[in-house]
């Protein structure tokens, strides 16, 4: 295996005027030639200023596919005649994947990735991955339950939060109680998010299905302090998480 294989690549890129520059001068020779050839196999014009790549900004995305295929190719890989692990996560959440893959990298666990999204690692190493996924809470897509991450959880639990805190404050706001009832009915399907404690997010599921399931039931003898204390539990719940 020569110097170049194996070795972890980075680059960096700077607009300048019309062009970008690349920064490669930290590559060695192999890599650069096969960006050479690719840059000419594309019909990518450049140019070379000292192990900086120039091109125009309009092919900035271009070149930048082309790097990120050497970056990839030059990644270190798992023998072939050391014993493996493999992880089945082709269907698992992308978010999910994503805190997985940046843990790995963390932890310099070597590891390959396959077209059906599995991941390989050396069985020596399965123990620390084993630990990454506790450490993380990755769980994987649940049967029958939503997966959200990014705006979308961030928007339910505000809108949860909003009804609760509005609930704490006056039990019969009306608007408050349709606003929750149908946030807690979308919570109630919600995957353990990735981040999240799975006791701590079914203890939320369960608070917050309590409190609708109050709000929603004619013969039920509570008085208002009763459901606004049940609603404070429930916002002062998510606050953490907000």
């Amino acid at each position: 295996m020569s110097d170049a294989e194996g070795q972890e690549l980075v680059y960096f890129w700077a607009p300048r005027g019309e062009e970008r520059v690349f920064d490669l001068r930290a590559w060695p020779a192999e890599a650069l030639h096969l960006v050479q050839s690719m840059l000419d196999t594309s019909d990518v014009a450049h140019s070379w200023e000292d192990g900086q790549l120039v091109v125009a900004s309009a092919q900035r995305d271009e070149v930048q596919e082309i790097l990120d295929e050497v970056v990839e190719a030059n990644r270190p890989r798992l023998e072939e005649d050391e014993d493996r692990t493999a992880y089945e996560l082709g269907e698992w959440p992308p978010g999910e994947i994503g805190a997985l893959e940046a843990a790995l990298e963390d932890a310099g666990i070597l590891r390959e990735w396959t077209e059906e999204g599995d991941l390989l690692v050396y069985e020596s190493d399965e123990p620390r991955v084993d630990a990454l996924f506790e450490e993380l809470g990755l769980r994987g897509s649940d049967d029958g339950l939503v997966v959200l991450e990014g705006e979308g959880l961030s928007a339910l639990l505000d809108t949860v939060y909003l009804g609760a805190d509005r609930l704490s404050r006056d039990p019969a706001d009306p608007d408050a109680v349709v606003r929750y009832a149908e946030a807690t009915a979308t919570l109630g399907g919600v995957a353990v998010p990735v981040g999240f404690e799975e006791d701590a997010w079914s203890r939320l599921q369960a608070d917050a299905t309590a409190l609708r399931d109050l709000l929603a039931d004619p013969d039920a003898d509570d008085d208002d302090e009763s459901v606004s204390e049940r609603a404070r539990v429930v916002r002062d719940h998510l606050r953490p998480w907000l």
